[in-house]
């Protein structure tokens, strides 16, 4: 039968002070002699013994109660990869505390790989990389209006007439398209150390974290050749892009509300992105640059540039020269 530490120390403390009553009653009750000799001794005999047994049983409850913890400690820290299982099979605390942290262990493992299945969710849906930008620990640290400024390669790109394209094919068949399309360069986008930070229909807004132009240049090119093979038999058409690189400071921040939000890079070398990929179907040309994106070329001997046009900036009174990128 398994016992309790509290109920054992209780019997013992009760036959303690129930065996020197009686002594203590023996000794008025019966007159001085042998027979108070023996009741003495037996007395003495019985408080040692009750106490030795006290001593040994409270330092086995300590001694298993050590063990117990510190089981639990090595398992739940992963300095010991077993099972968690305890050497506890007397006292019913133990045995108690046992049940309550293998519950807490389960539990532990439980949230962290819910956490973990949380955090692959949040990859795929909004751009982890932002937020380490913006210098959070993690997501649950993520507040309204977090800001830093950084000098980023911003990439927009988009698909020429798709709207037509759409029209004369299902929604089913749209869609299916574009998640082609879109897990077929961001294979390359991710080569290229950038990464998405937000799809806009049938475009997307790409950010390169480097001061040099080299990757963000070299991904478009990667990017033009992968739709040359990319062609949609169905409808009998090859599906073009326009794509506009610039460069600058962008400010990297959460926009939104307290109920919905999402981290971003907003700015003037954003706007001009986009607006250089619109300019793609004005000068017929498939990659345009800024002159910053190729003022930050380390090798321009790898890539074949053109000077475009001279454009004033929307919202200033500076022109800029912009250039462009020739596809093999």
């Amino acid at each position: 039968m398994k016992l309790s530490i509290y109920s054992t120390n209780y019997v013992i403390i009760s036959l303690f002070a129930g065996s020197n009553t009686l002594f203590i009653i023996s000794l008025i009750k019966i007159p001085s002699g042998y027979i108070t000799s023996y009741i003495a001794l037996f007395a003495i005999l019985l408080n040692a013994s009750l106490i030795l047994i006290y001593l040994l049983l409270n330092k086995k409850y300590r001694k298993d109660h050590a063990n117990l913890i510190e089981n639990f400690r090595l398992t739940l820290t992963e300095e010991d990869s077993r099972n968690f299982k305890s050497r506890i099979h007397f006292f019913h605390e133990n045995k108690e505390m046992e049940t309550i942290l293998k519950k807490s262990y389960i539990k532990k493992n439980i949230l962290k790989k819910d956490l973990g299945d949380l955090h692959k969710v949040f990859k795929k849906f909004i751009s982890h990389d932002i937020f380490k930008e913006i210098g959070f620990k993690g997501y649950e640290k993520i507040t309204l209006g977090g800001v830093c400024e950084k000098n980023l390669n911003v990439m927009f790109l988009d698909i020429i007439g798709f709207t037509n394209i759409s029209e004369q094919i299902t929604p089913e068949r749209a869609l299916l398209l574009l998640n082609i399309y879109f897990d077929g360069i961001g294979e390359i986008i991710y080569d290229h150390n950038g990464y998405i930070d937000k799809f806009l229909g049938d475009g997307i807004m790409i950010i390169f974290e480097q001061d040099i132009s080299d990757n963000a240049l070299t991904c478009a090119l990667e990017i033009q050749k992968f739709m040359k093979r990319f062609q949609v038999s169905s409808i009998g058409k090859e599906i073009n892009i326009g794509i506009g690189i610039n460069t600058g400071n962008v400010i990297v921040g959460t926009i939104g509300t307290k109920h919905r939000m999402e981290a971003t890079i907003i700015g003037d070398t954003v706007n001009t992105a986009s607006r250089l990929e619109s300019l793609t179907r004005k000068y017929d040309r498939k990659i345009i640059l800024s002159q910053s994106v190729v003022d930050k070329v380390q090798d321009l001997g790898k890539f074949s540039i053109d000077k475009l046009d001279t454009i004033v900036l929307k919202g200033k009174q500076q022109s800029t020269q912009i250039f462009a990128l020739n596809v093999d």
